[in-house]
């Protein structure tokens, strides 16, 4: 008698301690970051005065890595220059009426286009070989 009650007092000692373990895993503590920030509520769609720097600003100390990574992508500024004049080495590009580009990004698209434009001459691989073979025998 004593056997089986020793048994069923650990049997319920083990199910205590495997629910309790469940229950701290499943807790918010354990959760990553990402895994947290997707269980919050979203905000309202609707709402035109919501500013998104604003609430990364104000719920950065509930999601720091993901609010670095916000602060990096929410920097880069847009751009609304049309593909077409960015890519075009005609006199647009360098108009400040009509791109925001800076110097160097300028400099950058237009060696671009040219690396992208350049067809470099197949080489001819039977004469090739011929030429080692004629300066191997030199």
């Amino acid at each position: 008698m004593e056997v089986d009650e020793n048994e069923e007092d650990a049997s319920k000692l083990w199910a205590f301690q495997c629910k309790k373990h469940l229950e701290e895993e499943d807790s918010i503590e354990n959760k990553s970051e990402v895994e947290r920030f997707l269980a919050e509520n979203c905000e309202d769609p609707n709402n035109s005065g919501f500013d998104i720097l604003v609430w990364w600003k104000l719920n950065s100390h509930k999601y720091w890595i993901l609010s670095q990574i916000a602060r990096d992508v929410l920097a880069v500024p847009v751009s609304t220059v049309a593909s077409e004049s960015a890519f075009s080495t005609s006199g647009h590009v360098l108009d400040p009426f009509r791109s925001d580009l800076t110097p160097k990004m300028v400099e950058a698209l237009v060696c671009a286009q040219n690396w992208l434009r350049y067809s470099p001459n197949l080489i001819n691989l039977r004469e090739a070989m011929d030429d080692v073979e004629n300066y191997e025998e030199i």
